[in-house]
């Protein structure tokens, strides 16, 4: 979307105000249809493509409240949809939220407001659409990853854990999720991975550390790559939900490197 040339639906049974509503609009270089009636704004609606709708309130034949619940049910929650209402401010605002409006403009329309509002309600829906896509995204390189990826907060509780791509079938009640490092991994490996986590607060990584896990199909090698998460800060420490710094641990299956660089050793293990 082009924030600048956004593409606004306008409907309105006032003809006045649908002239000057297209004029402030298009003066702001926007590209501007208008209807004049409910019926109208659901069949342009479903004919082209639109960043930002705006409704009259009361229109003669289906009013703009049920206008409203239709494009959310067609477009979904994210729309900027803006009713604009002369009727009682308390009854129709509330009325206009429960239908899933995003904003609201009272007649008499502050002509010089709307560009302004318009471009705040269109970078919000953007920054919406971006953060979508970049969520997409990390889920699918997520996804897509052979290693085992998790998130910890500094008492080393799993916040958040992504089984290896070979195991992404693992039941929710097999996550850890909540427990402490120290109730999942074994006490050498835990120990490893706690002072991985203390070196990567000093030094903002740790990389190398390996830790050995034995299970049911053999003893398995991880090699740790442990960063703090930057997603949020304050004074320039990562934070948790709880103000906590939190943890991101890659680790890498590398049993088979160590096999090949230390086979007795490996043996020894079985």
């Amino acid at each position: 979307m082009n924030v600048e040339k956004a593409n606004i639906l306008v409907a309105d049974d006032d003809l006045t105000t649908l002239v000057l509503m297209r004029a402030t609009l298009e003066r702001g270089g926007y590209v501007v249809d208008t209807v004049e009636n409910g019926i109208a704004a659901m069949r342009q609606f479903r004919a082209g493509q639109y960043d930002l709708v705006m409704l009259d309130i009361d229109m003669p034949d289906i009013s703009g409240l049920e206008v409203c619940k239709e494009l959310r049910h067609l477009a979904g929650q994210a729309l900027p949809i803006v009713m604009v209402t002369g009727m009682d401010a308390w009854v129709s605002v509330d009325a206009a939220y429960r239908a899933g409006a995003t904003d609201f403009l009272a007649k008499p329309i502050n002509w010089a407001l709307i560009e302004h509002r318009v471009k705040y309600l269109l970078r919000s829906y953007q920054n919406f659409l971006d953060l979508t896509a970049a969520e997409e995204r990390n889920a699918a390189i997520i996804r897509a990853l052979p290693d085992l990826l998790f998130e910890v907060d500094e008492h080393g509780r799993y916040v958040v854990y992504h089984p290896p791509r070979s195991d992404q079938q693992m039941s929710p009640t097999d996550s850890p999720v909540g427990k402490s490092i120290y109730e999942v991994l074994p006490k050498d490996a835990a120990t490893i991975c706690a002072d991985a986590m203390r070196e990567a607060a000093l030094h903002g990584l740790s990389v190398g550390r390996e830790i050995n896990i034995r299970t049911m199909k053999g003893p398995f090698w991880y090699e740790l790559s442990v960063s703090p998460k930057t997603k949020a800060s304050i004074s320039g420490k990562s934070v948790g939900q709880n103000n906590e710094q939190t943890f991101i641990i890659l680790a890498r299956d590398i049993t088979a490197r160590r096999a090949a660089e230390e086979p007795d050793s490996a043996l020894s293990l079985l």
